[in-house]
Parts: C-alpha cells; structure tokens; sequence
C-alpha cells in the first residue's frame, strides 16, 4: 500500500497528496471531519472536498460518514497506518534536509524493550563530546518477529542504528555491526523457581525442565547449547521464534518454564530473573547499521569504533 501512495504522491503532486492525506489521518484519529479541519487551520467543505478527491483518486471508500461523525471502513483502516507512516517519513526527510543545510547530523537510533538505545547514548556521551555537529533522535519499535525482520531487511530505512544482540559468527546479517561488548548466556525463570536463588546453574540443572531456545540453525553459540542440553533426555527442548520478543518472556512467568536468554536482558520482565549459565560462551552485542549508510552515519559509528579500540571496556 505504501509504495501505491508513493506513486500517488508523485504523479499527482507531492504537496496536495499529502494535505489530503494529513486531513484524512486526523479525520479517522478524532472521528470527525469538523475536528480534522479544524485541526488542519482550513474549512470543513475544503476538508470534505479533499477526503472525497482522495478516495476518488485511490478508487477506495476510506469512511464511512454519518451524524456522528466518520469511522473507517476495512480499506480505510490498512490505509490508516501506511499513510501515517508516510507521512513521517516525509516529515522525517524534510528536517533532515533541513539540518544538512544548517551543517547538523542528526542520527537516528531504534529503541524498542529488548533492543534499547539507552548504552548508545551513553557511549556516545562519553566518546563524541568533540562532536557537536552530531545529535540522536531516539526512535521507537516493537520486537515483534514481523517488524524486525523488515527492519533487519531494510536497515537505514526507519532508523540510521540500533543496539541488539548478535551473533557474529553468522553470515546471514544483511547489514554491518559494530562489537560493542559480550553478553553471558543465562537461564530465565520465575523468581519463584527451585533454582532462582543459585548464582549460576549448570546444564544438568536443567534436567527435568521445559527450556524455550532460539530455533536449530539460527545460531552458532546457541546451537551448540542446545546439543548439550539435547544429551539429556529430560530436558524438553521448545524452539522459539527466529527473534525473542516480550511474549517469551511473559510465557516464563505465566507457565513457568526456563528460557536459554543473556545477561543483556536481565532485567526487561519484573516477575522474572536471570542465572549465570556455567560454562557457556557469552553472545555479542553491538550496533548495527546499513552497509550503504550515509557518510554522516558512518562517520558516527567511526567515531565509537575509535574510541573502543582505545581500550574502552562498555
């Protein structure tokens, strides 16, 4: 849908493509066309007259109208997120260009609950003083398998950099990393577990427990835990998702099962703790970003590059 728009917005005119759809995000957000104009400084006819010309272009009927205002027909709601997204990247491109012009780099870092920004900005604190040209828009996203697959395949599309865990061994990245530090694998449990209160646990602990792991295949490391934990048949193995989202981690505290995670997610769920997995190699962490990124964002990631090779411990 969103590529449609776009071809839209070029053969009919950037500007008035994306008034009308600016009025018809408003119209469906407050369930009113007199809101959506009033909101957009211009007459409820002219506002009616752009919802009308924009459904007419699209051959769509994106609301439905009556007495008590407009609501969104199926098409009008699979419009609704694609024409906001649009919308901010349009947004997002226009102060862009504006702070190139003005000689600024704005970076944009993804932020989402297991794959926060928070270290980022703090490296950056440390190492990027003599750099003020640079600043960091914090932007957010959800850990769903879908939105990440997206944003691992098109890096540098929504966001310039994230931080996440990695396995640096694996070809199949599509974008470039940056090591930033090691994480110790641990096991996730409830806090009530029999095994909560050790400081670390080894593999044979595990036996008789229900363990969620990261798929066969997916990675190196982690493979090689499961084939030791696969040499004791009491252990149930449960393949996870390709990526960890909060879902799993609820499962733990809602059904009790262990989770194979890392000390990087220690602390994302509060009825949940984290043990030391004994023995067992830690997993990277680091920042991603696209292999065709802009100079500006390059230049940034250099920066830390160089400040961590000096000896920086994160």
């Amino acid at each position: 849908m969103i590529i449609f728009i776009y071809i839209k917005l070029v053969v009919e005119g950037v500007t008035g493509m994306l008034e009308s759809i600016k009025i018809f995000i408003s119209a469906a957000q407050r369930g009113s066309i007199n809101a959506a104009a009033e909101a957009n400084f211009i007459t409820p006819p002219a506002a009616l007259k752009r919802l009308n010309s924009l459904e007419d272009e699209l051959g769509l009927k994106l609301l439905e109208r009556s007495g008590r205002g407009v609501t969104l027909t199926r098409a009008g709601q699979s419009y609704l997120a694609d024409a906001i997204s649009l919308v901010s990247l349009s947004e997002q491109a226009t102060a862009r260009a504006r702070r190139a012009e003005a000689g600024t780099c704005v970076i944009r870092a993804g932020t989402s609950v297991l794959n926060p920004c928070n270290s980022l900005v703090e490296l950056w604190k440390e190492c990027g003083e003599n750099f003020p040209q640079y600043s960091i828009e914090i932007v957010p996203f959800t850990d769903s398998v879908a939105e990440l697959s997206e944003i691992y395949a098109r890096m540098g599309a929504r966001f310039d950099v994230m931080m996440g865990i990695y396995d640096y061994t694996a070809p199949r990245k599509p974008f470039c990393m940056l090591p930033v530090g090691q994480s110790a694998f641990c096991i996730c449990m409830p806090a009530a577990h029999r095994l909560s209160g050790q400081s670390t646990v080894k593999i044979e602990d595990l036996r008789g427990e229900r363990v969620i792991i990261v798929r066969q295949g997916m990675s190196p490391k982690v493979d090689r835990l499961r084939a030791q934990m696969s040499a004791y048949p009491d252990i149930s193995l449960i393949d996870a998702p390709e990526f960890y989202d909060i879902g799993v981690f609820n499962r733990v505290a809602a059904e009790g099962v262990l989770l194979l995670s890392v000390e990087y997610w220690a602390h994302v769920h509060p009825s949940v703790v984290s043990v030391p997995l004994e023995g067992a190699e830690g997993q990277a962490y680091g920042i991603a970003y696209a292999h065709n990124a802009p100079a500006g964002v390059q230049r940034f990631v250099s920066v830390i590059a160089s400040y961590l090779s000096r000896g920086r411990k994160p």
